[in-house]
Parts: structure tokens; C-alpha cells; sequence
């Protein structure tokens, strides 16, 4: 009965999907205030007091992993310097105009094709002359920043050592140590962490219950770790797997081609039992099924992680082995056979 219950539901929830023609889930579900960006409390709290106190600085750089927030947030404080009441009653047709890009006042550049000085003179420097139209503050976010070249960083840097009042840069990257420190330096600097399983599955939940996606809590989890603590990516997974009706550890593995934590479980007791004819067995089954071996190897890293404090000796020849097969296997045409032989050695071994 239960199984008729949740077949119903997510019929009428891909309808009701459907019906509406909705957007992506992860523009769907980007944050419209602090209060819902996930994780990153540490630089939510920082952002906040300086609202409240209305001590705004001209020049942030906000560096991370990919996924984590940086573009959302930068959004967020775009809109929150432009709307005195952002932070209790924002202003939703404002926000509204921001996101659509309908307001010329806030210009987000992507770094990778606008690399050249020409590019940062003709889009920001030559137009930043001319005070904001609707805006109070004109916004440029720059992303990808470490990847504007020598001279486009000069350019920039001009501008940005004495800004006008008007004027607020928002630049992120992934590669911090990519930008110079005389950029560096004339900015606030906030570090984006990658969130925890649980800030993740958290979310996760939440947009299933809203989305009238059945799900299961494993299923879940193993969206979060595939993902690597990406919460873009978590959602990007989420949205294609919810058209096999349900959220399962199954489901998962044959859409996405990655492994649930029994059969991790299952790898970790047939190695541990010098079991090498099941090893095999279980690995040729899961390369039929189209698993991503380099995958795998990371998944069983993260299991000897987790684990390591049980048996250290053990664990830490089972990360050894698995490293040398993510090295190995990346090079060879024939991966299953690389990682059978580099199990086999393991098997043998005396640990």
C-alpha cells in the first residue's frame, strides 16, 4: 500500500512540474535572503553586522570551492546595499529586476571571456564613470576573477584603489592564490567553505518536499557525497534522478553510475576477507553497469576516512592501494584489469 501511496504522489508531483513549466531547481531555489543561504554562517554573520551598521566596503573577494555560495551571495549583498530594509521587508520587485538582469546598475562579468584590458576598460572602467541610473550602488560582479590577464588586472586595480562612492566590485574564484595581492589587499576577504553532508541533505529534503519528490534518507546521502560537498551539484543530481519516481540508494546507482554504501560496505568485507574471485565478481559487475572506476576509488578513500581510527594499519595500506589505482588507472585503456591486479597484490599482502 505504501509503495501505491508514494507512486501516486510523484505522479502528481511530475504534473504538477510540469504544469508550471518551472525553472531549473537550483535557480528555482537560489537564496533570496541570508537567512536561506546554506552554510557559511561564519561570513552570513560578518555581512549582516556590517548591513546593520551600514558599514559597506567598496571591494570584496569571496574565495572557495566551486558550489559553495560565492555568486549567491554576492547577489544577496548586491541587493542588500541597494535596499535599506533587505534585511527585515527586501524589496521583492527590486530583487526581482536584479536577478532578470533588467537593471544596468548591476553587471555580473564572467573572467574567462573577458580576460584582456580592452574588456575590463570597455565594461567596467569606461562605464563606471556614469553614476547608477535606478541603483543607489553600482554592482560588478567579477567571477572567475583569477583568470583576468597581467594588464586587465592593472586596469582594475586603478579603479579599485580609490573607488567612487558609488561604486562596489564583488570579485570570487576558486583560486585565490591565482590573484595578485595588490588586489588582494584592497579587498575584504571572506572564505567559502564546502558544506557538510548534512548542511547538504538538509537542503536537499527540502526542495523534495516542496517538488513532491519521494526520497530516501540513503538516497540522499549519497546525492550529498557524490556531489563532494557541492550544493550546485547536489541539486543539479537531485533534479535528474527524481525522474526514475523516487530518490533511492538504486535509483541513484543506475542513473548516475556511482555506488551505494552497502556495496562499499561489500567491497570493504570481500578485501578484508582475501576474498579475491568475489572482489573480482563485484567489480565487473558494477563496470557492466557503466560505474565510474576513478569514482569508486575516491568513494572507497572516503570510506577508509571514515574508518581509518578502527583498524590504522589496515586502512592505511587500503589507502595506498587505492591511490596507486586512481593514479594508475587514469593512464590506461583497460582500467578493470589495472585494478584487479593492484588488488590482487593487496589481497596477498600481510596487514
Amino acid at each position: 500500500m505504501s509503495f501505491i501511496v508514494r507512486w501516486v504522489v510523484s505522479i502528481l508531483g511530475k504534473v504538477f512540474r510540469i504544469y508550471l513549466k518551472q525553472m531549473s531547481f537550483y535557480l528555482k531555489y537560489r537564496p533570496d535572503s541570508f537567512d536561506t543561504l546554506v552554510g557559511q554562517k561564519h561570513i552570513v554573520d560578518i555581512l549582516k553586522a556590517q548591513l546593520s551598521t551600514w558599514k559597506i566596503n567598496h571591494n570584496y573577494l569571496f574565495f572557495g570551492p566551486r558550489g559553495t555560495g560565492k555568486t549567491s551571495t554576492a547577489r544577496l549583498l548586491a541587493k542588500a546595499v541597494n535596499d535599506e530594509n533587505f534585511l527585515t521587508d527586501p524589496d521583492k520587485d527590486l530583487a526581482e529586476r536584479l536577478d532578470s538582469g533588467k537593471i544596468l546598475d548591476y553587471v555580473e562579468i564572467d573572467a574567462a571571456s573577458h580576460t584582456w584590458v580592452d574588456n575590463i576598460r570597455e565594461e567596467i572602467i569606461e562605464k563606471a564613470l556614469y553614476v547608477p541610473t535606478i541603483l543607489k550602488k553600482k554592482v560588478y560582479v567579477i567571477d572567475e576573477v583569477h583568470m583576468l590577464s597581467k594588464w586587465a588586472f592593472n586596469a582594475l586595480l586603478k579603479i579599485m584603489e580609490e573607488p567612487p562612492e558609488y561604486l562596489m566590485f564583488i570579485l570570487a574564484t576558486t583560486e585565490i592564490h591565482k590573484v595578485p595581492d595588490t588586489i588582494i589587499s584592497r579587498c575584504q576577504v571572506f572564505n567559502f567553505r564546502h558544506h557538510t553532508v548534512e548542511d547538504i541533505v538538509w537542503y536537499l529534503t527540502y526542495i523534495a518536499k516542496a517538488e513532491w519528490i519521494t526520497y530516501q534518507e540513503d538516497g540522499l546521502h549519497m546525492i550529498a557525497k557524490l556531489a563532494q560537498w557541492g550544493l550546485r551539484d547536489a541539486i543539479k543530481y537531485l533534479e535528474q534522478v527524481s525522474i526514475l519516481w523516487e530518490i533511492t540508494a538504486k535509483n541513484i546507482s543506475t542513473f548516475l553510475g556511482v555506488v551505494s554504501d552497502q556495496t562499499l560496505e561489500e567491497i570493504n568485507l570481500t578485501l578484508k576477507d582475501k576474498n579475491f574471485d568475489k572482489i573480482v565478481q563485484v567489480l565487473t559487475d558494477l563496470y557492466h553497469w557503466w560505474t565510474d572506476l576513478n569514482a569508486l576509488c575516491k568513494d572507497m578513500l572516503q570510506y577508509a576516512d571514515q574508518h581509518f581510527m578502527e583498524d590504522q594499519a589496515r586502512w592505511s595500506s587500503m589507502v595506498y592501494i587505492w591511490s596507486e589505482i586512481i593514479r594508475d588507472i587514469k593512464v590506461s585503456k583497460m582500467p578493470l584489469v589495472v585494478m584487479k591486479s593492484k588488488l590482487h597484490t593487496f589481497v596477498n599482502q600481510e596487514w
